[in-house]
């Protein structure tokens, strides 16, 4: 029977992805996410193979909207058995950053501050 693994999360990440290349050559990058549900918070730990420029931008407190599947990783450690799930991203869509805020000519027409439509070249 087909089975499905898919998570979207949306959500501020809560601290700097740590990058770091296999032994075979593979880069990936390993960060937290945090989503505030009322008075609850869910953690996520993140990782992204091949993460693109964009990825590598990501830094603590941006939103991020990102798209992947759940992973369980099982391992042993002074004879016990431990196990730790984490989500795999396939895409992460950085929605605000402190860093990269918009300017106000990227800002939509229409805006408080951006630009006034009769200004407009088009």
């Amino acid at each position: 029977m087909p089975s499905g693994n898919t998570v979207t999360i949306w959500g501020h990440v809560g601290k700097d992805p740590m990058g770091k290349k296999t032994a075979k050559g593979d880069t990936l990058i390993n960060f937290s996410v945090a989503n505030k549900r009322g008075e609850n918070t869910d953690w996520f730990d993140i990782t992204k193979w091949e993460p693109t420029e964009w990825d590598l931008k990501i830094r603590k407190g941006d939103l991020v909207l990102l798209q992947g599947r759940m992973q369980q990783d099982t391992w042993e450690k002074e004879g016990v058995k431990r196990s730790a799930i984490k989500v795999v991203a396939y895409r992460i869509d950085m929605m605000k950053s402190k860093e990269f805020a918009p300017t106000q000519t990227e800002m939509p027409t229409g805006a408080p501050g951006g630009p006034d439509e009769d200004s407009l070249p088009f």
